[in-house]
């Protein structure tokens, strides 16, 4: 027990012995000295209480900081998984693409062989006009791929 909590427990046993007698002295015990001693204490108290009081309102007024922080992260993060998301159906939609512009390249191909053939099988120039309009057509879209950066076997 420390000082104070014995002189407090000194003060409260006096009281109680005045309660029980009906006096406000107790054998020359001086009540003004206890009650200033108190008071003190209690000042002493308030004051320690008042510190504790503001400290936890700085510690408050960082922690709403903290989660204003954390808010605006978290909604940055939002903002940039959407932009993510947004980015890989851009990359899906250009896959899609290419692979139809290869579809198309094969099928280009495929005729520009079939119209050779038939060039040289009947001696057709209309047959050789067509395979060379296909075989502009595959090269313009081979540069097409080359341009967004898709390697053409």
């Amino acid at each position: 027990m420390t000082d104070t909590e014995k002189k407090i427990a000194e003060i409260r046993k006096s009281a109680e012995e005045a309660r029980k007698t009906d006096r406000s002295w107790v054998e020359g015990q001086d009540y003004a000295d206890d009650v200033e001693f108190l008071l003190d204490e209690l000042e002493r108290e308030r004051a320690a209480h008042n510190a504790h009081v503001t400290e936890l309102c700085e510690l408050g007024k960082e922690n709403r900081k903290l989660l204003e922080e954390r808010d605006e992260a978290r909604s940055k993060a939002e903002e940039a998984w959407k932009e993510i998301d947004s980015l890989e159906r851009l990359r899906e939609d250009r896959d899609k693409m290419i692979e139809g512009l290869h579809n198309y390249m094969k099928e280009l191909d495929r005729r520009y062989q079939k119209a050779y053939r038939n060039y040289d099988i009947d001696c057709d120039h209309h047959q050789l006009g067509m395979a060379e309009a296909y075989e502009v057509a595959e090269r313009c879209l081979r540069d097409i791929l080359k341009e967004v950066g898709v390697t053409v076997e």
